[in-house]
This record gives structure tokens, C-alpha cells and sequence, in this order.
């Protein structure tokens, strides 16, 4: 308990920290004489939000544990920055938007783009921390956090892909190569977010899909190495470093770290299940050892009346 205490309150102070590196980059970049635009407000409403409610959670779980730790003020600060992030990321790097992104995804403003993407993951974490272990209790599954961020990286996959179709203008995967492309990214991230969300349910309902679940992270993980290649290289519309290219790569870790311990889980379970002997062996060998203790027993009453 004291370990998850003090790893969620690092978690608060590196919030605080990240939400004031974004909104500094925000004022910073903003001219004193500028009008700002609807987007512009709620992308430093997003980091004050998140600014204030780090610095008091991690004030009130150091000074206050028992009355704010695990409790329900806890639980709805973690929402509401979380769900802040969910919706201040997108408009932060939105290439429209000209805040952190410009065209074709280039990065311009890199302190806004970091740190708010590390503000946005480490909600995540505090989410991924507390909520699944407080609502399914002993049905979380080694892969259940996983598939909180192999979700959450995936349907940033879709939307990144959803602007670029917009901003380029594709009308049909005809148009050019590159929107055949970003039509593939679009159904990869949509497919791999409702697998995730599959998944995280039937963890909730107790549905014993464990090896399942093995065989879906292998293969997520095979589409990803393809989805990798196709949209990151060449004429792929994720080959500028941003939101896009960085969210491909992070679904593709998440993947690739559950199948690693799927296959080891299931070269375990072969290897267990060859030195396991079986009902029926066992039985054999009982009966073998039954015969032979009777032959021993028939040996010695021989030797016994022949002595006599």
C-alpha cells in the first residue's frame, strides 16, 4: 500500500510539472495583443485545470492521506484531468490548429507538444493505476492495463488518421496513394481500440479468455509491424515525427510487449504440461507398483515355507 501511495504521488507532483512546462509554452507562444481563438482558451483552460487539481492532489494525499488517498475526491480528480487531457491533446495537436503542429504534422512549438503529451500519459498512468484493480478487484489480468494503453494509443491512431483525411483532403482512397494509406491507419486504430475494449470486458465479467487473449496480442502485433511499415515509410502519411507517427509506435510497444508474454506463457504451459504426468499414466503406475508388491509378497511367503 505505501509503495502505490508514493508512486501515485510522484505521479501528481510529474503532472503538476508537465502541466506548467504546457501551459508556459502556451502564454509564451500567444501574443500579449492577440485575440485568442476558441481553441487557444481551451487549450490553456485544459493545462490551468490540470495545474490546479495536480498541485492540490498532491498536497492533500501527502498532508491529508486518509481523508483524500483512494477516496472518492481522489478518484474524481484523476477523471476529470484525465478527461481534460482526452479532450485538450487532440485540439493541442491538431495541425489546424497551429499550436504545437503545423503542416504535414511538423512539430514547431516541442515544449507544448511534449508536455502535454506526457501530461496526457501520465493521467493515464494514474488511471491505469487505480481504477481497474477499485472496480473489477481480482479480475484484473496481467493484460488488463495493457489494454488500457494499446486502447487509448489506437484511437489516437484513428483520429490522427480522421485529421489527416480532412486536412488533406482525401474525398476516396483513389485520391493518392498516401490516403489509401491513412484509410488503412483509420481501420487499424479502430479495430485495435474495440479489440481493447472487448477485451477489458470480458476481464470484467470473469470470462476466462486467457489464451485467447495470447493469440489476439500475436497477431495484433503482427498487423502493427505491417502498420508500422506502411504508414511511418515511403508515402505514408505518419513519416513526419508527431501525434500520428508517435501514437503508431506506442500501439505497436503495447502490442508487441503482450505477445512477448503470451508466447512465453504458452511455451510454460507446454513445458509444464510435458512433465505433468497424466491421469491415465498415473493410474498405470499404480497399478504396475501394485503388481509388483504382490509378486514380492508371493516371493517371500515362498521362501518362508521352504525354510520351514
Amino acid at each position: 500500500m505505501m509503495m502505490n501511495e508514493d508512486k501515485r504521488l510522484q505521479y501528481w507532483a510529474a503532472l503538476t510539472v508537465f502541466s506548467i512546462v504546457s501551459l508556459s509554452s502556451m502564454t509564451n507562444f500567444f501574443d500579449d495583443n492577440q485575440d485568442l481563438e476558441r481553441e487557444q482558451k481551451w487549450s490553456i483552460s485544459v493545462a490551468s485545470v490540470s495545474l490546479i487539481l495536480a498541485v492540490l492532489s498532491f498536497f492533500l494525499r501527502m498532508l491529508m492521506t486518509k481523508m483524500f488517498a483512494e477516496k472518492f475526491m481522489e478518484h474524481g480528480a484523476v477523471l476529470v484531468v484525465l478527461g481534460f487531457w482526452c479532450g485538450g491533446l487532440p485540439i493541442i495537436n491538431n495541425s489546424s490548429n497551429y499550436l504545437s503542429v503545423g503542416t504535414n504534422g511538423a512539430i514547431f512549438n516541442v515544449n507544448l507538444f511534449f508536455s502535454s503529451w506526457m501530461a496526457f500519459i501520465v493521467s493515464m498512468m494514474l488511471f491505469a493505476d487505480m481504477f481497474p484493480s477499485m472496480l473489477m478487484g481480482d479480475k484484473v489480468t496481467k493484460f488488463t492495463n495493457q489494454w488500457i494503453w494499446f486502447g487509448a494509443a489506437s484511437l489516437i491512431v484513428m483520429t490522427n488518421a480522421v485529421w489527416y483525411w480532412r486536412d488533406n483532403n482525401c474525398t476516396s482512397v483513389d485520391d493518392s496513394n498516401m490516403c489509401h494509406r491513412d484509410l488503412f491507419g483509420f481501420v487499424l486504430g479502430a479495430v485495435s481500440g474495440l479489440v481493447a475494449l472487448v477485451f477489458m470486458a470480458l476481464a470484467f465479467m470473469a470470462f476466462n479468455h486467457e489464451r485467447l487473449e495470447q493469440l489476439v496480442s500475436i497477431l495484433l502485433t503482427a498487423a502493427w509491424c505491417f502498420g508500422i511499415a506502411y504508414l511511418t515509410f515511403d508515402d505514408g502519411p505518419a513519416q513526419f515525427v508527431g501525434t500520428f507517427y508517435f501514437s503508431i509506435w506506442f500501439s505497436f510497444m503495447f502490442a508487441f510487449w503482450m505477445a512477448v508474454h503470451a508466447v512465453i506463457s504458452m511455451y510454460s504451459d507446454v513445458m509444464e504440461s510435458d512433465e505433468t504426468v497424466t491421469p491415465e499414466e498415473g493410474k498405470g503406475a499404480q497399478e504396475t507398483t501394485a503388481k509388483q508388491d504382490v509378486e514380492e509378497h508371493e516371493k517371500e511367503e515362498v521362501v518362508q515355507e521352504g525354510d520351514v
